[in-house]
């Protein structure tokens, strides 16, 4: 067995010094954005190097988020599949649903409504349903 390790550090309380069989060193992660050219989205890392973010993980461009390590700490793989889940409520799910569109063309289908009709139809604003016009303009 080994003689230990002993290291001597300053405190606010003065100088301690600590003994034990092994030493650790941790110093962190470093968020690999260096390589990400981020002036050219218009973003910049903090002091870290990590990107700055929102709640729902949005930098301060909008449509532009961060996830993972570079979002900044905590820096744990269950943190950044969480990531995922706050990333997939706020593209995926609340506002628009596009599977209601998707039910208007299939009734129309069922009913042999043409192309022409929809795109000449009198759709209720707002509403996803008047977009069938500039859908079926061309």
């Amino acid at each position: 067995m080994g003689a230990g390790v002993s290291l001597e550090v300053v405190t606010a309380a003065g100088l301690r010094t600590l003994t034990g069989s092994h030493l650790l060193v941790a110093t962190g992660r470093t968020p690999n954005t260096e390589a990400l050219d981020l002036p050219a989205a218009g973003l910049e890392a903090d002091p870290g190097g990590y990107i700055p973010v929102n709640e729902r993980l949005e930098t301060k461009i909008s449509g532009i988020y961060a996830l993972g390590d570079v979002k900044g700490v905590p820096a744990f793989t269950h943190i950044s599949y969480d990531d995922f889940r706050v990333i997939r409520t706020n593209l995926l799910e609340g506002g628009v649903d596009g599977g209601e569109l998707m039910a208007i063309i299939e009734v129309a289908m069922l009913g042999g409504v043409t192309a022409s009709t929809l795109r000449e139809a009198i759709f209720a604003h707002p509403t996803l349903a008047e977009s069938l016009n500039n859908l079926f303009a061309g």
